[in-house]
């Protein structure tokens, strides 16, 4: 509900965020998702007037009554008509699939980094809410966690619906992996056409066997490959495997920290993060990824604690 607001603030909306009190344990993801808004600490019976005059509502769950007129989405964990149980966005994400596409089937479900799902039901939420304002003034949407889960593990459906076996987690066995090399990680991604290339970056002979040169072969050696692979990038750093891959268009990225990110020359070119003053001083926050010409939208003021 947070980056749905935080989307529309940046575009230029005015932005009210209703809070029952004004404590919050992450500071920076606060920062992040307050920014260009302002706060109100109580609740939305206190705003009535505010509310019926807005042009949208975006609540989070419960079933209440709220004021005619502005056009409403609602965000909840489940579908409507759904019976109530206990879910968590890690829950609802397991229970779409999502959990058993990345990982090692030899282990436990890793929970995916970050808030992922609360933010894709964020923009889901947004998206909702613009084809509201555009059919005109009302009306209501409601957009589930489980159902942006769903959506978000599409390929799986389409797969299973077709009558083939879903995409599963395959670990080291996995066509595509995220490899060790002497100064981090890589993204060791690659297409069908770019294998002679990827047999002269990883440089050893057993890749040379006939039988690797069809992918399907190549997908059921997959830990062998990737073993090979890792072996080399250990004595080679991001930047050199990089730059061999650019060279021979494979597409291959490096793991890049938070600050690494930040000075991206690609994102200080499109001007992705601004520095704002938060409440422990300044913070830079990536700016919603659009643009108008020439033109970006930047984030706005955090507000006062």
């Amino acid at each position: 509900m947070a980056l749905c607001g935080r989307i529309a603030a940046d575009l230029g909306a005015e932005v009210v965020c209703v809070t029952g009190d004004g404590a919050e344990d992450n500071r920076l993801g606060s920062a992040f998702l307050t920014a260009g808004k302002a706060v109100h600490v109580g609740t939305l019976s206190d705003i009535e007037a505010e509310i019926s005059a807005a042009d949208a509502l975006i609540t989070c769950g419960g079933e209440i009554e709220y004021p005619p007129g502005p056009a409403h989405v609602a965000i909840s964990l489940l579908p409507e008509g759904v019976d109530p149980r206990q879910a968590s966005a890690f829950t609802l994400m397991a229970s779409a699939g999502l959990l058993d596409i990345v990982g090692d089937p030899g282990r436990e479900p890793l929970r995916l980094a970050g808030s992922q799902l609360d933010y894709a039901a964020g923009l889901s939420a947004y998206t909702a809410m613009a084809a509201l304002l555009a059919g005109g003034r009302g009306g209501r949407a409601r957009v589930s966690l489980l159902d942006v889960a769903t959506w978000l593990n599409w390929k799986s459906l389409v797969v299973a619906h077709e009558g083939d076996i879903p995409p599963s987690r395959k670990g080291r066995d996995s066509e595509w992996q995220v490899l060790r090399c002497r100064d981090g990680w890589v993204a060791f991604v690659y297409r069908a056409a770019d294998w002679e290339a990827v047999k002269k970056l990883i440089g050893n002979p057993l890749l040379d066997v006939p039988e690797l040169n069809i992918r399907a072969n190549r997908k059921r050696q997959g830990a062998l490959i990737a073993d090979l692979a890792e072996e080399r990038f250990l004595s080679m750093t991001r930047a050199e495997i990089i730059a061999f891959a650019r060279a021979h268009r494979i597409p291959m990225g490096p793991v890049l920290s938070p600050a690494e990110i930040i000075e991206c020359p690609q994102y200080l070119e499109r001007r992705v993060f601004h520095t704002i003053d938060g409440a422990d001083g300044p913070v830079k926050v990536p700016r919603v990824p659009v643009s108008w010409g020439d033109r970006v939208f930047m984030p706005g003021p955090v507000p006062a604690p």
